[in-house]
């Protein structure tokens, strides 16, 4: 019993020390996808929390979803400044116009996130990719696997002083 609580700390230690610093204490941009939204998103320590609007207004079909996520973040080993992260988060959005009524409303969903990010070193910008399956409740589609983007955001204050 000794031994497995010894490797069990012993591997918590590790999976402690291997999490990374967030290179900005936050950040704003632009996240490109089918459509398009803005986010934002704000270092707590290892991880963060990233607010995210989804807009993609068409001929046929509008959307406009809000999501929460909480991220977890970890180094990518012998490059710095580049991280991968995953997350949970709720998400809400509204659909018209689709050419199912039964489509259109109000949906909440439980949305995961996984993706990389590199800050620059030296400039106030910040990049990821990420994907972001959804599962909804109510109005629109269950499950959503296509939540493929690219953040450009630019770095409002870096960990230890201004952008």
């Amino acid at each position: 019993m000794k031994k497995i609580l010894c490797i069990l700390i012993l591997t918590l230690g590790c999976m402690y020390t291997a999490s990374a610093q967030i290179n900005y204490k936050s950040a704003v941009g632009l996240r490109l996808t089918n459509g398009g939204g803005i986010t934002y998103k704000t270092a707590m320590g290892n991880n963060a929390f990233e607010a995210i609007g989804y807009f993609n207004l068409g001929r046929k079909s509008n959307q406009i979803n809000l999501s929460g996520l909480y991220e977890i973040t970890k180094d990518i080993p012998g490059v710095n400044n580049l991280d991968w992260y995953y997350g949970l988060g709720l998400g809400v959005g509204i659909s018209t116009g689709h050419e199912f009524d039964e489509d259109n409303g109000l949906n909440l969903g439980v949305e995961g996130i996984v993706g990389m990010e590199y800050t620059l070193p030296k400039a106030p910008f910040n990049f990821s990719l990420d994907w972001k399956p959804r599962i909804g409740i109510g109005k629109g589609p269950l499950f959503s696997a296509t939540g493929i983007a690219l953040s450009i955001r630019y770095v409002l204050k870096r960990n230890g002083g201004g952008a």
